[in-house]
């Protein structure tokens, strides 16, 4: 049917998937989990899975945040060619190869502020205190995830988004900003800095 990747927090996944399983009515024995991130083992498990008709109703197979790059080339073809009584749900797409990310739809679960707007806001000429508010916003509204992965991914989407428009222009934009914020990460990281205290 389609592929989903949620981006939010656990709490907020979790109760996504839970009304998804409810409104879709998929029976616990069509759904498949794998947590701890896919194998290229698991792609094959995958593939023999959808190989089978289901019994009873859709399926549904979940995907944990760290699918290995393998797995995901195993399985392109498979997403592509999805079957009518399948669903496929993606835990993050921190480590999804952009093969995979033209091929989903994003979804933003829970009360984070939307990356896309967020990278919108940063790109603009602000003042100090103007930027200050919208990284304070960011980051309050972004609890227990990591901000500065979600604006890189954020970034790497609207790149390819861009390339695929050919707006070369706003693509050397992005580029600038991701080096910058990787600045940034290699500050948090290295120097014990307070994430937030770095974005500003």
């Amino acid at each position: 049917m389609f592929t989903l990747v949620l981006s939010g927090n656990s709490e907020a996944k979790n109760d996504f998937i839970e009304k998804f399983i409810k409104d879709e009515k998929i029976p616990s024995y069509n759904i498949y989990k794998f947590a701890d991130g896919l194998k290229i083992s698991d792609a094959r498990e995958v593939k023999k899975v959808l190989s089978l008709k289901p019994v009873g109703g859709n399926r549904l197979i979940i995907i944990g945040e760290e699918p290995s790059v393998e797995s995901q080339n195993a399985l392109l073809k498979t997403i592509e060619e999805l079957p009518d009584d399948t669903f496929f749900i993606f835990l993050s797409e921190k480590l999804l190869l952009p093969t995979i990310i033209s091929r989903v739809k994003i979804i933003n679960v829970g009360n984070s502020l939307p990356l896309e707007s967020t990278i919108i806001e940063l790109n603009k000429n602000y003042s100090v205190s103007e930027s200050i508010l919208i990284v304070d916003k960011f980051f309050s509204s972004n609890k227990g995830n990591d901000p500065y992965s979600d604006m890189i991914l954020a970034l790497r989407n609207k790149i390819i988004s861009d390339l695929s428009k050919n707006n070369i222009q706003e693509v050397y934009v992005y580029l600038k900003m991701i080096k910058k914020l990787f600045g940034h990460f290699s500050l948090v990281k290295f120097n014990n800095l307070n994430p937030r205290n770095a974005a500003e």
